[in-house]
């Protein structure tokens, strides 16, 4: 709020500092001459602009009226008489205020990258139609194999990656260039209804974009492949890099695109060509100009479609498919997947920032895991994973419904079904992970797994592994792992009662209250049996409200005398989960109430 004077109106606060700042400076003056303090020399040097300019802040003044009260003092300051050459003037003081007022201007932002670049086609084109099943197939493509649209985007930025992974190959291989600084470049541009991907990968020859883009269903990639097994070449990482498969993923463009075009140079060669489409079952073909190395994709949006073209939609798309490929993906010129794949790496070289940084991208929450797990295989199929668990289960607290499975699956480092509810059973939803495999039975639209009996194989691998993790961590710190049965022990419950075939290793992660000890330290069915009385036979259990209610009954006060140990169950589904458990390590489990 304003000093009251400030409240008169705005002429009236610079005419009321001017005054002020005058006197104290004519003060300042007129006590120089007998050498008084330090601080009238200090007024006499800035003056009065200096005076009103360190005043303002301290008397709450907003910064519009100081602009105006500033150049008013400036104008009311009388000049000293005695003052000296403005050479000799100290004014230290005033170059350090002005600095502190001025504001520093923002560096200018640099320009974006723009979708058309200086690629060009030259001469005649020449025309080629598809081949009629050709045609039935596009439309297909176009119209009914691909559930969402927006896979486009994953891909394109596939095909890049693939182009990306052959030059970095070739040029191990042969004496090539070097192939530094690879990487996908997406430019987007809203107002023409533009995007663009690019790669500075291995580039195609004009039959080659014949051969590659002019058939569909031929996949260069598996040709690539192919080519290399021809050889006796040792495919090493590259054929666990390459993506494509099938040679349908380009065509995808022409669901959200009027017309496409593709500007590519194959490295070693002088000449770039264009490859132009609709979409319509013909394309044209020409030698062009201004074209780098590597492929350029150019899709004109429709109208329908033209949310491709914000910059916001496109980095959402990246980011929930295209994370980890293996190359940097900038988005007009920012990189827009800085997460590793860390179920790639060796456990031992994952630090836990990076375990952090992954699990906050595929779980969108802030805090970190309460615990990890780096899973590798090789059967039923090669696959590699990472798994989390939360710091806090949301359903307990009724922050949400039931959660969706929080496990996603990828093939080469690229998401094929994000919340994949056939990975875990759903007691284990609120796992948080990814499973990655190169070997995938995937459908032609890379969307679902083909083979249902395989996937169960994988599932029931997955489940096994995870309850032996938990009861590792159980092991570890019995204290951690209470902290975790708070949280998730309701879920783990659950599985003991619906999971016949996993229920009696899913037993030994549950905790209950026990009459030998007090509810802070819940024991489990294990150190139950291991503390049985001679000649005890049966794991006793009490359904109850409470401890004081349990302890009370009159079913319980035999067991007590005898010095039996019972544990107690406060929650009515309890007496459901122990019933259909029935017993544990090969010992009956029975209520003292029956």
């Amino acid at each position: 709020m304003l000093p009251r004077y400030a409240q008169r109106g705005s002429r009236a606060v610079p005419q009321t500092l001017a005054r002020f700042a005058s006197r104290a400076a004519a003060s300042a003056r007129a006590s120089n001459d007998t050498a008084s303090s330090a601080q009238n020399q200090v007024v006499q040097r800035i003056g009065a602009q200096g005076v009103m300019q360190r005043l303002s802040p301290r008397l709450g003044m907003p910064s519009q009226i100081q602009v105006r009260w500033f150049s008013d003092a400036k104008k009311e300051e009388p000049k000293p008489a005695d003052a000296g050459p403005d050479l000799a003037r100290d004014t230290s003081a005033e170059v350090n205020i002005d600095a502190q007022a001025k504001k520093p201007e923002a560096a200018p932002e640099p320009p974006k990258p723009s979708v058309k670049g200086s690629e060009h086609s030259v001469g005649s084109a020449e025309a080629h139609e598809f081949k009629a099943e050709t045609r039935q197939l596009l439309d297909i493509v176009t119209h009914s194999l691909y559930q969402d649209k927006e896979v486009f985007v994953r891909e394109l930025v596939s095909n890049c990656s693939d182009a990306l992974e052959k030059w970095r190959h070739t040029s191990l291989t042969t004496d090539g260039e070097d192939a530094s600084d690879l990487k996908v470049v997406i430019t987007v541009d809203e107002k023409e209804g533009l995007i663009g991907f690019q790669d500075n990968g291995i580039g195609m020859s004009s039959a080659e974009l014949v051969d590659n883009l002019g058939t569909i269903a031929r996949s260069g990639s598996k040709a690539f492949l192919k080519q290399m097994a021809d050889k006796q070449e040792t495919q090493g990482d590259v054929a666990s890099n390459i993506i494509g498969r099938f040679g349908v993923g380009f065509y995808s463009s022409f669901m959200v695109a009027d017309n496409v075009t593709v500007y590519s140079r194959k490295r070693g060669e002088e000449v770039g060509h264009c490859w132009e489409s609709q979409g319509d079952g013909s394309y044209k073909l020409s030698k062009a100009e201004g074209v780098e190395f590597g492929t350029k994709i150019v899709l004109k949006l429709r109208e329908d479609s033209k949310d491709y073209a914000k910059e916001s939609r496109i980095k959402e798309i990246v980011g929930k498919y295209s994370s980890f490929v293996s190359f940097p993906v900038e988005l007009n010129g920012v990189k827009v997947n800085d997460v590793k794949a860390l179920w790639q790496k060796a456990e031992a070289e994952i630090d836990e920032e990076e375990h952090t940084n992954l699990y906050r991208h595929i779980s969108g929450e802030y805090e970190g895991p309460m615990y990890n797990l780096v899973y590798k295989a090789d059967a039923p199929i090669d696959i590699k994973s990472v798994f989390y668990v939360p710091q806090m289960n949301l359903e307990k607290f009724g922050m949400v419904g039931k959660t969706l499975p929080g496990v996603h699956l990828y093939s080469r480092r690229v998401l094929i079904q994000s919340n994949a509810k056939d990975l875990l059973p759903e007691y284990f939803r609120w796992v948080k992970g990814v499973v990655d495999s190169e070997d995938l039975p995937l459908s032609i639209s890379r969307e679902n797994m083909q083979d249902v009996k395989l996937l169960a194989k994988l599932k029931t691998v997955l489940t096994r592994r995870i309850i032996r993790w938990l009861q590792d961590e159980a092991k570890k710190s019995e204290e951690g792992y209470l902290k975790f049965y708070e949280q998730f022990g309701l879920n783990l419950k659950e599985g003991v009662a619906m999971d016949q075939q996993n229920g009696p290793s899913l037993a030994k992660l549950l905790r209950y209250p026990s009459s030998v000890a007090d509810d802070s330290k819940q024991v489990s069915l294990e150190a139950y049996v291991s503390r049985m009385k001679e000649g005890q036979d049966t794991i006793y259990y009490l359904v109850a409200g409470s401890r004081k209610i349990a302890e009370g009954s009159p079913y319980y006060e035999a067991f007590k005398r005898e010095g039996v140990e019972v544990l107690f169950c406060y929650n009515d589904h309890d007496e459901i989960v122990l019933g259909n458990l029935g017993k544990f390590m090969d010992k009956p489990l029975k209520s003292i109430e029956v």
